[in-house]
């Protein structure tokens, strides 16, 4: 197991590794980026112990040590994962500057769902043209629609 900084080891890699990440460990990743202390994430309604497992999950993803925080900072400030100011507190072209940061961070099935959804498909019709579904999806158009309601958190919009 990798126990350097993704940042020592490249901005490509450190890209592929944020992209690896859950929507919960991406939260996580640019509220410390944004300087929020653990006290604050739980105002936000996290849990300890659930804020805890986490962190355990994007240490371990992002290849540092365990409970390596200053780590976590580093990279999501050098990713420019910086701001987490709720979205109808922005300012559309600030709105639109944060999801093209963020866009750089989407996993290919995301990156294709939406760029189908750009072109104003609607989920079932992206669901026949996905090259690739996880085989644990029973409903595919549920799954694209779940996929869909996500990016706009994901992108910060």
């Amino acid at each position: 197991h990798d126990t350097t900084a993704p940042i020592d080891a490249g901005p490509d890699q450190v890209t592929d590794r944020i992209t690896t990440l859950d929507d919960r460990e991406f939260e996580v990743l640019v509220a410390l980026g944004a300087g929020r202390t653990d006290e604050q994430l739980i105002t936000r309604g996290w849990k300890p112990r659930g804020l805890a497992k986490v962190m355990g999950g994007l240490t371990r993803s992002l290849g540092l040590r365990t409970g390596d925080r200053a780590g976590i900072v580093e990279v999501a400030v050098a990713a420019g994962l910086v701001n987490d100011t709720a979205p109808h507190d922005l300012l559309p072209g600030e709105r639109q500057e944060r999801a093209l940061i963020r866009i750089r961070f989407l996993r290919p099935e995301q990156r294709e769902i939406l760029a189908h959804y750009a072109n104003r498909l609607q989920p079932s019709d992206i669901a026949k043209r996905l090259s690739s579904i996880p085989s644990t999806v029973n409903n595919p158009t549920v799954y694209v629609g779940n996929v869909i309601d996500h990016l706009s958190h994901r992108l910060g919009v």
